[in-house]
């Protein structure tokens, strides 16, 4: 219909180059991460690229939260649980459905 599309990338989520892979690993199986927060789902795609596919059980001990269905979709691509999913699909969203899975005594 005679539109111009301008395609304008507006953040991007990449690997860290230095592979803290063991650390992070670590700190999943001492239970010194008491939760794992994901934002969207290349998030999720990173997370598991840099622990892993084959140390994703660590993952099935620790509350998940998730942004959006998006998100939680991703998730369970990778046989994980969500434990908590936002109602509003915002990072304010996300902190809330936090606090109120904490206040409600888990």
């Amino acid at each position: 219909l005679g539109a111009e599309v301008t395609e304008v990338t507006a953040y991007e989520t990449v690997i860290e180059d230095n592979n803290d892979k063991l650390l992070y690993l670590e700190k999943l199986e001492n239970s010194e991460i008491q939760m794992i927060t994901f934002t969207s789902s290349s998030t999720v795609d990173n997370f598991i690229k840099l622990i892993g596919e084959e140390s994703l059980g660590v993952l099935k001990t620790i509350p998940i939260a998730s942004i959006g269905p998006i998100t939680s979709k991703c998730l369970l691509k990778y046989g994980l649980d969500v434990t908590i999913e936002a109602k509003e699909h915002s990072i304010q969203g996300l902190v809330r459905a936090i606090q109120d899975y904490y206040s409600e005594g888990e």
